[in-house]
């Protein structure tokens, strides 16, 4: 009895022109997949267009294919991929944590990923992005603080005994929730909003 041809198989066949291995591989994978994608946004409609956008990516990609790596992997990280496009668009790429992100390859079919190289790669760059991230804020805020430092020193704040002077770290931490509220901003509008709007305004009520 013949077996049946390997996901990576039809995928090649799919790139040379064979529109039956694209349906073949389709009726494989469509159910999986979708579960996965609404197990993430826990909304049909969302979910049903992320679906065909990740199948579109697939279909745009058929001629580029290489199979380096399991069909599912390589199908499950532009799906991946596509989720955090629509966590930013959502506003929740800044604070999107380590364990959130492993989920999203955690509960893909185990059965089709859960042991491939590529994939555990991939969970330790989320790991090690979330890890820059934190950096960054640790530095922007001793940054922060340095400069209420020296702006309070220059003021004379230090003489006054000032709150800032004495302890810059509460306004620092204040100055750096109000960035990341402005970034989150930012992603949440698809990039057209301004981080900088009403800065004019703000910055009064900040510095008091």
């Amino acid at each position: 009895m013949e077996s049946e041809p390997s996901n990576e198989e039809l995928m090649l066949r799919y790139g040379d022109g064979d529109a039956t291995a694209f349906e073949a591989l389709y009726r494989r994978h469509r159910g999986p997949l979708y579960r996965f994608l609404l197990r993430q946004v826990a909304n049909a409609s969302t979910a049903e267009e992320l679906f065909q956008d990740v199948w579109m990516r697939v279909v745009n990609s058929r001629t580029r294919y290489e199979a380096r790596a399991k069909f599912t992997s390589w199908m499950y990280t532009i799906a991946h991929n596509r989720l955090m496009d629509f966590y930013r668009a959502n506003g929740r790429a800044m604070f999107l944590d380590g364990e959130e992100s492993e989920a999203a390859l955690e509960r893909a079919p185990a059965e089709d990923i859960a042991a491939d190289q590529d994939v555990r790669a991939l969970r330790e760059s989320l790991k090690q992005a979330q890890q820059r991230i934190n950096q960054l804020h640790d530095r922007l805020e001793a940054t922060l603080k340095q400069c209420l430092r020296v702006a309070a020193s220059q003021a004379g704040g230090g003489v006054a005994g000032s709150d800032t002077a004495a302890d810059p770290a509460p306004r620092a931490n204040l100055l750096l929730c109000y960035v990341m509220g402005r970034w989150q901003q930012f992603a949440k509008s698809g990039f057209k909003r301004v981080p900088t709007e009403h800065w004019d305004k703000q910055w009064p009520l900040l510095a008091r």
